[in-house]
């Protein structure tokens, strides 16, 4: 049967007199200890290395179904644009350009949605991680931050903590526009003949731009905006560091501010 600490592969003499037993002090202390793991499967899933798998990306069944919806119409679109739209040159060419968009940008937001969701883990992320909300660090300033706004603005809403994690909560938008852009491919598939010139108009070409602009829309001002909230709560809770530093201050460092190293506005604030 599996354990944890079978995993570490411990293979020495027990009876060596360097691995020594511990007293019943420290054992008694380890009794009184709040449990690490205090649910059992926490338990067997450590000891049998199944620490993965604990979470979802939300939106990652209709990303799929866009991209694959959107890349059909850029592919048929891409394959000879400068021929295949007699009724509609300059339309079938932003068409092409922008389906391609929309595909770098679904890329970008199903990475981002990842990283918020927990499928990629912070420990993945590398230099990004500092720029860019992950799960654990968006939620670890979040938590904080819902503290600090409600001492400072009197926010009693969790959005301080869900902040970054906005493009999780527009699955039923992306359905919509995913139907929309699926019906495109039908209209635009049915329009072609069997050399794959298309006999739409510009007029019915400029709709489904539309279509795909919509969606591209709704997908990077959602990423957009995770990113930047990650960044000001970054900053906002770095800056406090810098106030908080002035709270309780002691006689040695008030005297040291007042009269040594204080600038004007400090000195001001602290007499204030």
């Amino acid at each position: 049967m599996a354990s944890v600490y079978g995993r570490l592969g411990f293979d020495f003499d027990s009876n060596n007199t360097t691995i020594f037993a511990l007293s019943d002090e420290a054992v008694a202390h380890l009794n009184s200890s709040p449990s690490f793991l205090p649910k059992s499967w926490q338990v067997t899933d450590l000891a049998e290395n199944n620490t993965s798998g604990y979470y979802k990306n939300p939106v990652a069944n209709v990303y799929t179904t866009i991209y694959a919806n959107t890349s059909l119409i850029f592919a048929a679109a891409n394959t000879d644009p400068a021929n295949n739209f007699p009724y509609a040159p300059s339309e079938g060419y932003n068409l092409t350009n922008t389906a391609n968009s929309f595909i770098i940008t679904l890329n970008q937001f199903k990475s981002h949605t990842d990283n918020i969701s927990g499928v990629t883990a912070l420990a993945d992320a590398g230099t990004a991680a500092r720029d860019y909300p992950y799960r654990e660090s968006a939620l670890g300033f979040g938590k904080f931050l819902i503290y600090l706004t409600y001492q400072t603005d009197g926010i009693a809403n969790a959005s301080p903590a869900l902040g970054s994690f906005t493009s999780l909560f527009v699955n039923d938008k992306l359905e919509a526009n995913n139907t929309i852009i699926a019906n495109d491919w039908i209209t635009f598939r049915s329009s072609l003949n069997g050399s794959n010139v298309c006999n739409l108009n510009g007029a019915s070409i400029n709709t489904i731009i539309s279509h795909i602009q919509t969606a591209n829309t709704l997908i990077s001002t959602r990423r957009n905006h995770d990113v930047t909230f990650f960044q000001n709560s970054a900053q906002v809770v770095r800056d406090f560091g810098k106030v908080a530093q002035f709270s309780n201050m002691g006689p040695t460092d008030t005297q040291l501010a007042n009269n040594y190293i204080g600038s004007d506005k400090l000195v001001s604030r602290l007499n204030s």
